[in-house]
């Protein structure tokens, strides 16, 4: 049953969500909000779930009434101020947990909605908006992480757009949701610097080198931070987290696709969307070989899943050198779809029990 509600919520949802950005009414919103808190604020909180982290977030948030914002902060050595802050600031208000959930969800799917807005989101497909609605489950577990990816989704979006101070104001915002969005900074800093190669040939062989660079240099920087770092520390001796094979592949196949659909030398030349496109894909990559350092990189992934929506919006929409058929019958969106589909299929057969999801009450 448990498997049931997650699936129908996610499904309903991306529905309710694509039908919104279609039509843009204030009713169609309210009744997604409303169901995004039934589904997911209103769940009780249930102790001694394995994987789960959504009993010690209710134990951090209590920690909070009491204290002064100083003492909140030096008793749980964090330098996460501005989620930890929101926790402080609803405590001093007596807010009920559901109701500091109810809020956070809130903050989020208005971010999704400027997210939609910048990309133009008419482009896409229902299927390219799940991910956006399995993230809002995950929230319920991992609130801080959930709620960087929903910033850093937003910084890369403003960055497509050319609002690079906005862009890079929200993923230093995002730094202070969870320290891990500081992927998307790097990000930002580098699809800035890499403008002045406007080669792809050039980019693909730059970017190789950058791989093999990775496995050498990432050990030495976590080396020099664990020594001043306890959290970088735990994790280096730790070694958490599984090597993400779909989640790159797919990645690896998004890369492939939009070699392969289009003459890549010249539309990376005179087509901006294009060249983001490539340069999002080709650095997302990267995750790939500092997971061969450290698998706790897995927490970086999610940041870049917004590739999903932005290139299968511009496959659907941009006209191909190439076509994808069988039988005569174009494949492309099929295609895409397809792999949105199978997003969807893993995540709820790995990542409910992966983390601590289920079983729901309320």
């Amino acid at each position: 049953m448990d498997y049931f509600i997650i699936s129908a919520f996610i499904l309903l949802s991306t529905w309710i969500f694509y039908r919104f950005t279609r039509e843009r009414k204030l009713f169609i919103l309210v009744g997604l909000f409303l169901l995004v808190l039934v589904v997911c604020a209103f769940r009780q909180v249930i102790p001694n779930i394995d994987n789960s982290d959504a009993y010690v977030y209710k134990g951090f948030y209590e920690r909070a009434f009491g204290k002064s914002i100083k003492e909140y902060f030096l008793s749980l050595g964090t330098t996460e101020f501005i989620f930890y802050g929101y926790f402080w600031l609803c405590a001093k208000f007596n807010f009920s947990y559901t109701l500091v959930r109810a809020i956070y969800y809130l903050i989020m799917l208005l971010m999704v909605i400027g997210i939609t807005n910048e990309i133009e989101a008419r482009k896409n497909n229902y299927f390219d908006f799940i991910f956006l609605f399995s993230n809002f489950v995950v929230a319920n577990c991992l609130m801080r992480n959930c709620m960087a990816y929903v910033i850093g989704w937003f910084a890369i979006t403003m960055a497509f757009n050319k609002k690079y101070v906005k862009a890079f104001l929200l993923a230093t915002i995002g730094i202070f949701v969870h320290s891990s969005c500081i992927i998307v900074l790097v990000f930002l800093l580098f699809s800035v610097g890499i403008r002045i190669v406007k080669d792809i040939r050039v980019l693909l062989l730059l970017m190789f080198g950058i791989y093999g660079g990775l496995i050498y240099i990432v050990p030495l920087i976590m080396s020099n931070l664990g020594e001043t770092n306890d959290k970088i520390a735990y994790y280096m001796d730790i070694n958490t987290g599984s090597f993400a094979i779909t989640t790159n592949f797919i990645r690896i196949i998004i890369l492939l696709l939009l070699l392969f659909l289009y003459n890549g030398k010249k539309q990376f030349r005179i087509d901006q969307d294009y060249r983001n496109l490539m340069i999002l894909c080709l650095f997302s990559l990267c995750i790939v070989f500092i997971q061969l350092v450290n698998g706790i990189a897995y927490r970086f992934l999610a940041y870049f899943d917004i590739i999903h929506m932005l290139s299968f919006g511009y496959i659907r929409a941009s006209m191909h050198k190439r076509r994808i058929t069988a039988s005569g019958f174009e494949m492309t969106g099929i295609l895409l779809s397809i792999i949105s589909i199978i997003v969807f299929i893993i995540f709820i057969t790995s990542s409910l029990t992966g983390y601590g999801l289920i079983p729901i009450r309320w």
